[in-house]
């Protein structure tokens, strides 16, 4: 059983041809495999496991025939974004920012870029001018 699991993953992964883009794919490879229907048992893996099948991503919606023209939908759309009132930024840290008394008279300023490097370069280090209205 694990074997034949692990040879339909595989199979399944294989079908997609980029190498790049399966990890976003497996999600849906492996529900798609958990809700197939066996013809040997005469039930799907889900049923097995819950009893019950799994309700499918294109399942979870009712399928509306309420016909809406797309003037009236956009007019919905932007009548919605206008009643959206904007919420202001919360500080949740009580913590004041530390800055040197000396840089209110610094020309320009040296700052160390911290990000990961390969291993033959060195710390990145910019030279930056001053601006007053930052300080």
């Amino acid at each position: 059983m694990v074997e034949r699991f692990r040879r339909q993953l595989k199979a399944s992964l294989c079908r997609l041809g980029s190498t790049e883009c399966w990890v976003q794919q497996l999600p849906t490879i492996l529900l798609g495999i958990r809700a197939a229907f066996k013809e040997d048992n005469d039930t799907s893996s889900a049923d097995l496991v819950y009893g019950s099948n799994l309700r499918l991503p294109g399942q979870f919606l009712q399928d509306n025939n309420v016909k809406t023209e797309p003037s009236e939908f956009l007019d919905s759309l932007r009548q919605h974004f206008r009643d959206l009132i904007p919420v202001a930024a919360a500080s949740h840290s009580s913590a004041q920012i530390f800055v040197y008394k000396e840089l209110v008279n610094c020309s320009h300023v040296v700052a160390r870029r911290d990000a990961v490097h390969l291993h033959c370069n060195s710390l990145m280090m910019d030279l930056f001018k001053c601006s007053r209205e930052r300080l």
